[in-house]
């Protein structure tokens, strides 16, 4: 699960090697370190550490099963947090692009729930 994980990521991050010649895996180490400041910033924060779901997960997962008051916040702040992984990623490498940064974030997003990295 993990090597697959990983080749998303990568894959991923050759889509912001093909439009802005970054190199992916500078980009994918960029954006995990933004995707896990992001992560700690929210309130929710605490309840993952608690449950054991990393900032990884909330790249691909919506958190759609109603378990919890937590799982409801995470469902919530899902889409914003997988935008802002990427875009703050591709900022932090000097592309101000939000638009791409969705693309990213659905790109990646759409191709681990068809995988067995969210199984």
């Amino acid at each position: 699960m993990k090597k697959a994980f990983t080749q998303l990521f990568r894959k991923t991050c050759r889509e912001a090697e093909k439009k802005y010649g970054l190199d992916p895996e500078s980009f994918e180490q960029i954006v995990r370190e933004e995707a896990r400041k992001l992560y700690s910033s929210y309130e929710t924060y605490d309840y993952t550490v608690m449950i054991g779901i990393n900032p990884f997960e909330g790249l691909w997962s919506n958190f759609s099963e109603p378990i919890s008051e937590g799982f409801q916040k995470l469902n919530a702040l899902a889409p914003e947090y997988r935008k802002n992984a990427w875009t703050n990623g591709l900022k932090t490498a000097g592309i101000e692009d939000e638009a791409f940064g969705q693309y990213l974030a659905d790109f990646f997003c759409s191709r681990a729930q068809k995988t067995p990295i969210c199984l």
